[in-house]
């Protein structure tokens, strides 16, 4: 028996086959990344989310952390390292949604900018 809410099981399920895809394809490799989901009240509340140094190619449903919405662990293997940094993109995704009217998307000249001050590859 699982020390989850049965409704998370399809959840589990979808975070360890989207891991094993983006593996497979090369998209990530060794523990780089995480994946993780917000829970609604009947899945448990809280997230489930990859636990630290995790292959995403080879996960187990069972390990994935379980934390809840005050980010105390409930289960699973410990939670990512990036959990706290996963909580500021929410809330920054929460803020650029509630902007009206939205902001005008980026140049390629922005782009390029922000790609050449990170050195960045994308």
């Amino acid at each position: 028996m699982n020390a989850w809410p049965i409704e998370q099981d399809r959840l589990r399920a979808e975070i360890v086959r989207v891991g094993a895809s983006l593996f497979q394809r090369g998209y990530v490799h060794s523990s780089a990344g995480n994946i993780s989901v917000r829970l609604d009240d009947a899945q448990g509340g809280g997230f489930l989310i990859t636990p630290t140094d995790a292959c995403l190619g080879f996960l187990d449903p069972a390990q994935l952390a379980w934390i809840d919405a005050a980010g105390v662990q409930r289960g699973g293997a410990r939670a990512s390292k990036t959990m706290a940094l996963l909580e500021e993109l929410e809330e920054t995704a929460r803020l650029w949604l509630l902007c009206a009217p939205a902001p005008t998307p980026l140049s390629e000249a922005q782009i390029a900018e922000l790609r050449a001050h990170f050195n960045a590859p994308w």
